[in-house]
């Protein structure tokens, strides 16, 4: 992760991080793509992202425990 701080942090520079891993996203990026089977599910601030992502993964958990 520290190399990709370094990289990430020069002016100018673009970087596509994929991760999963919500505390190395919240340390390495300023905006935040989701994508969900393939679409884009929300684009925009990380915190807001992550919240949204946290929600629906809760929503889908509780959908298969009524199954």
């Amino acid at each position: 992760i520290g190399k990709m701080q370094d990289i990430s942090s020069q002016a100018g520079r673009t970087v596509l991080f994929v991760s999963h891993d919500m505390g190395a996203i919240q340390s390495l990026c300023s905006r935040l793509m989701l994508l969900k089977n393939g679409q884009i599910f929300f684009k925009g601030g990380v915190s807001e992202g992550i919240d949204s992502y946290l929600i629906s993964r809760k929503y889908l958990q509780m959908k298969k425990q009524e199954n």
